[in-house]
């Protein structure tokens, strides 16, 4: 029977692995189109920040994807709740928003819908890190707390709330993902 479950975490974390790497992929690809472009428009230095904040929380998923192989013995919702997590970060990956400013009226609101589903993924992704915290039994209150402070500005950036001033939520977002992964890496 132990074999059979380091053969199932193995597993697990080989699915993880792959959809979170289809993430990084695509924000790479993002990234090499925007530097590319000669239009200054599409280097939108905010828009750049998010995909690379994105990147740095698709990369800390990856390489905190050793986590899954401590688990001793795995039920099937267990692995759909890990799997969502990596689903979170891959439909963010397709969902990055355009800051339009002006325009045509049908432009903005695409733009703000893709915004509204990204920050809405990224909220849920930062909600998802809480509760596997919680799974994998990890103490760390300061974690919890700025996971959550992270998951609240990003649910701000997807309800509108920041939209007019993207810069500051954008920068305490920075701040609260930073801390996180580092609270995260040194447990």
């Amino acid at each position: 029977m132990e074999e059979s479950t380091n053969l199932t975490g193995i597993l697990v974390a080989l699915m993880f692995v792959t959809i979170v790497t289809m993430a990084v992929g695509n924000l790479l690809t993002f990234l090499s189109e925007r530097l590319q472009a000669r239009d200054a428009a599409r280097r939108d230095p905010l828009r750049l920040t998010w995909v690379g904040l994105l990147l740095l929380m698709s990369l800390n998923a990856f390489w905190q994807c050793v986590l899954i192989l401590d688990v001793q013995t795995w039920v099937f919702t267990e692995f759909l709740f890990v799997i969502l997590g990596a689903c979170a970060l891959f439909f963010a990956s397709t969902s990055v928003p355009r800051f339009v400013e002006g325009g045509d009226p049908e432009d903005r609101e695409d733009a703000m819908h893709r915004r509204t589903v990204f920050f809405a993924l990224i909220a849920g992704f930062m909600l998802w890190l809480v509760a596997l915290d919680m799974i994998f039994g990890i103490d760390s209150l300061a974690l919890v707390v700025v996971q959550l402070g992270a998951a609240i500005v990003a649910g701000a950036m997807a309800l509108g709330a920041s939209i007019a001033r993207p810069l500051p939520a954008t920068l305490a977002f920075a701040a609260l993902q930073f801390v996180s992964m580092g609270l995260s890496a040194t447990l």
